[in-house]
């Protein structure tokens, strides 16, 4: 099993960086590869709630749809893949998408994200350990770094 680890620290309360990485409407403000995300039911993120959500993915439109599977607003929530369009889903099972968020004080926040994957035959293997796993973490850490600065001062970089 893969892990990616991420973690960032951010200005702001618990309470508003959970409604920037748990409600649709806010996530493309501070994640530029996502073009549309629903959810449904529509709102802050529950226990079934279906995420889809169509993103950019090396200049190529691909559509993923997940189900949040455990929920603890404004903790945590994890969520798996139930739908990939990406080329990606051929090399990889098991995926389990985790963000939690501990408050440090009022006005600052930690969000933990843990991403767990099993690369899936000696290619997935090999992908995961070369070239997947280095752009993942670039992209996440981009994206974090947008979220920080989104929830900080407001402005989408």
């Amino acid at each position: 099993m893969a892990i990616i680890y991420f973690s960032v620290t951010i200005e702001a309360p618990q309470e508003k960086v959970w409604a920037l990485i748990s409600e649709a409407k806010e996530t493309e403000f501070w994640s530029p590869n996502i073009r549309d995300l629903m959810h449904e039911p529509a709102g802050p993120v529950q226990v079934g709630t279906i995420r889809k959500v169509r993103l950019e993915v090396h200049e190529k439109i691909q559509t993923l749809q997940t189900e949040v599977t455990h929920c603890d607003a404004p903790n945590f929530f994890t969520e798996i893949p139930r739908g990939i369009t990406a080329d990606w889903q051929k090399k990889v099972r098991g995926v389990q998408l985790t963000y939690r968020l501990e408050a440090e004080g009022e006005e600052r926040t930690t969000l933990l994200f843990t991403g767990k994957y099993e690369p899936i035959g000696l290619i997935g293997k090999l992908l995961s350990k070369t070239i997947g796993e280095g752009m993942i973490r670039n992209t996440l850490k981009q994206n974090l770094e947008r979220l920080k600065t989104y929830a900080e001062t407001g402005r989408t970089v």
